[in-house]
């Protein structure tokens, strides 16, 4: 499902994350409603460009909230700039890998050099800025890739 506008997408009950129906997905958490109406749409929950999501609680809420920042320009009318988001994008990749570089040397006893790591990360960041390139080729991917290779 796209989301365009996010005007008549609704948060709870339409299969429009990768989560799918978030009612659903949230519902064995404690306090799942988030202080989320039941009729909430995606649009609502931005103001002046910032998501009013509470802080998360649990791992789904993380894995929501997440998601959400990386929504991008491209719906719900969150028009980062373009720097924003790659420092997001940034700390998110690192975030990412950290940890999972942590539980795979706690379950699997394996390890990765940083070297490794660092072009998992690059690759990561990469990738996510060329996916922005063919949703809107005349976005500010490319400002984003050259100031990513620089």
């Amino acid at each position: 499902m796209r989301i365009r506008s996010g005007t008549s997408t609704r948060f709870w009950t339409d299969n429009w994350s990768p989560f799918g129906c978030l009612q659903s997905f949230l519902e064995n958490d404690s306090n799942f409603s988030l202080g989320i109406q039941d009729d909430a749409t995606v649009s609502s929950l931005y103001r002046d460009k910032h998501c009013l999501l509470p802080n998360p609680r649990s791992d789904k809420q993380l894995q929501l909230h997440v998601f959400l920042t990386t929504l991008g320009k491209h719906c719900v009318d969150c028009n980062r700039n373009w720097r924003v988001r790659l420092i997001l994008l940034t700390w998110q990749s690192c975030i990412y890998w950290t940890w999972q570089e942590r539980n795979s040397r706690l379950h699997r006893n394996t390890f990765r050099s940083t070297d490794g790591l660092l072009r998992l990360i690059d690759r990561q960041i990469r990738d996510r800025i060329l996916s922005y390139r063919e949703r809107n080729p005349r976005s500010s991917s490319s400002r984003m890739m050259q100031q990513w290779l620089v």
